[in-house]
């Protein structure tokens, strides 16, 4: 996978927050032509509020394979319109703002047939998307999502529990002492953390440094949504579990199936994401990378691209449950 990603075209699609009069913008890359004849495949990306360049080797499909490809930036990060005076409140940051930015973005581009992949936060916004019963969605890609999120902070607790002894005590009192999340211990604990349950490349690669740099330079959306940390998240999401409505999700919402993934060391462990693979009313593969953590499209990029190609260009009548 070492062919450089083609050129894509940008747009800037106008949007207002419903229940409000801000005119706000959402920067989107189309990678291809929508009418080009493939479905297009609209790439949600994680965070909340970590931009979409982390996800740009998902251009390959358009280059290798004639996919169009859309990857776009989620209001409040990367080249959309920031909000940093909306920080802390939680009646504007909601998940409902996020579909009908998405709703919007299907609108503007045209789409009316179209396939879902959201990696990570980005993976729950697609299943609440596709509990909406929207029109158009063909497939649908949850990569390293939980479908519970509480279970999904159970594991990395889990996960900080196998630490050396020094790491965890650093950890654990950075939850405790939210000034500590200062110190270089538990700095230096974090990135441990990250670099075997995010993404275990050493080094990281460049597109995925370059979403990080963009989400520190503004996290507004991300300490309201999830204040807290990754083992003591706070605040409106943290009791978010969608497994008691996965079964609205039919092969008449979703006529292609799920394509379900995480990896071995991911922070979306089994556990966390199991219910996707038993509960929606459609055909579900689940892939899951023995080599991978939360990046399997960087860590083990040959196997992952062969699991969504094949995934995205089969046959209807061939998955259907």
């Amino acid at each position: 996978m070492s062919q450089s990603n083609p050129i894509p075209s940008q747009t800037a699609i106008p949007f207002t927050p419903p229940g409000t009069s801000k005119q706000c913008e959402t920067a989107a890359w189309v990678y291809g032509d929508l009418d080009e004849g493939h479905v297009p495949l609209i790439a949600l990306h994680g965070g909340p509020g970590s931009p979409s360049p982390y996800l740009t080797p998902l251009a390959l499909l358009h280059q290798k394979y004639g996919i169009p490809v859309v990857l776009y930036d989620q209001l409040g990060c990367g080249a959309s319109t920031r909000l940093p005076e909306t920080r802390g409140s939680t009646d504007f940051w909601t998940i409902d703002l996020f579909l009908a930015e998405l709703k919007n973005l299907i609108a503007h581009l045209g789409i009316q047939q179209y396939d879902l992949l959201g990696h990570s936060w980005g993976g729950m916004l697609v299943g609440a998307f596709a509990l909406t019963q929207p029109r158009g969605l063909r497939r649908l890609i949850v990569y390293s999502s939980p479908a519970s999120f509480p279970k999904r902070v159970d594991a990395s607790l889990g996960q900080r529990s196998a630490f050396p002894t020094d790491m965890r005590d650093a950890l654990e009192k950075g939850d405790e002492e939210e000034h500590y999340k200062s110190s270089k211990e538990y700095k230096a604990a974090m990135m441990h953390f990250n670099r075997t349950h995010m993404c275990r490349l050493d080094p990281w690669p460049q597109a995925f440094v370059d979403s990080i740099t963009l989400m520190n330079q503004d996290d507004t959306v991300s300490s309201t949504l999830y204040p807290g940390g990754p083992f003591k998240w706070k605040g409106q999401m943290k009791d978010w579990d969608i497994t008691s409505r996965l079964p609205e999700i039919t092969d008449i919402t979703v006529p292609g199936g799920i394509l379900l993934m995480n990896g071995k060391y991911d922070t979306t462990q089994d556990d966390s994401t199991a219910a996707w693979s038993t509960e929606p009313k459609t055909s579900v593969k689940w892939v899951r990378f023995d080599s991978s953590s939360h990046m399997a499209h960087f860590e083990e990029p040959h196997k992952f691209f062969s699991e969504l190609v094949d995934f995205l260009l089969a046959d209807l009548r061939q998955i259907q449950p």
